[in-house]
This record gives C-alpha cells, sequence and structure tokens, in this order.
C-alpha cells in the first residue's frame, strides 16, 4: 500500500484529449495463461493487438471482444486470477 501524508498537495493538471479511447485493467488480464507443455501469458503484447484491432469500436465491443479473445487464447487452462476492465471514450 501506499501512504501519502494528509497534507500532501496534490498537483493538479489537464491534458487534452478528442476521441481517444481509454481502458484501464488488472493484472488479471494479462496474467491469463494458455494451456499445453509451455503456458504463457496472454500479456501486454496480446492486449494491446486486441486494442489495435477494435479501438474504433463501441467500449462494449472494445470489451466484449478482449474477453472473446482471452477466453480463445487460454482454452480450458482455469482463470487464477479475478479480471477487471473499465474501457470508456471521450469525444
Amino acid at each position: 500500500s501506499v501512504r501519502v501524508p494528509l497534507n500532501y498537495a496534490f498537483k493538479t493538471s489537464q491534458i487534452p484529449v478528442q476521441d481517444q479511447i481509454f481502458v484501464m485493467y488488472t493484472d488479471g488480464i494479462t496474467d491469463v495463461m494458455n494451456e499445453g507443455e509451455n503456458p504463457r501469458l496472454f500479456g501486454k503484447h496480446q492486449l494491446t493487438k486486441s486494442l489495435q484491432i477494435w479501438s474504433d469500436h463501441s467500449p462494449q465491443k472494445v470489451a466484449n471482444n478482449i474477453s472473446i479473445a482471452i477466453e480463445n487464447y487460454r482454452g480450458t487452462e482455469p482463470l487464477k486470477d479475478d479480471q477487471t476492465m473499465l474501457i470508456f471514450r471521450v469525444k
């Protein structure tokens, strides 16, 4: 856990964005393992590939397709961690 003094003054910044999709996720997304003798992580690379393919679509469609990609990747390998994604678009 991170502890910050109660009187700490946080700096606030604003970054102008337009028509951008934002994705926040827990490590349960990237740490999904596939099945087989040499199991590998789904990883940031696979997640990035999925985002590049679907980023022009609605956040709901992006989330659905990432979920499908993860399910296809892991096959019958059981999940070992919870998975959370928050996807939104700023227009």
